[in-house]
């Protein structure tokens, strides 16, 4: 369990450094590209709602097409050695 706290941890770490260095990097990219305040605005909204329509869609799709797509390719055997490994 250690090395899966761990692991959850490392990952919010880095994504919380990808975003703080995105977010320190907006204006050099508003200025690089010529947007003024309301196209940056527009493009950051884009981003925003790609990506909430992006995880709707999956949120959709797992549970009928990825997640057994996921088990019968490699989640099964891990999920297989996880277990004997506790045992």
């Amino acid at each position: 369990m250690r090395r899966e706290r761990t692991a959850v941890h490392l990952l919010f770490f880095l994504a919380g450094m990808a975003i703080g260095t995105w977010t320190a990097r907006i204006p050099a990219i508003k200025e690089s590209l010529g947007l003024d305040a309301g196209r940056l605005s527009l493009a950051l909204l884009a981003i925003a709602a790609g990506a909430v329509a992006g995880m709707t869609t999956v949120g959709r799709l797992a549970p009928r097409r990825l997640i057994p797509a996921t088990l019968a390719g490699g989640g099964v055997p891990e999920v297989s050695r996880t277990a004997a490994s506790r045992a």
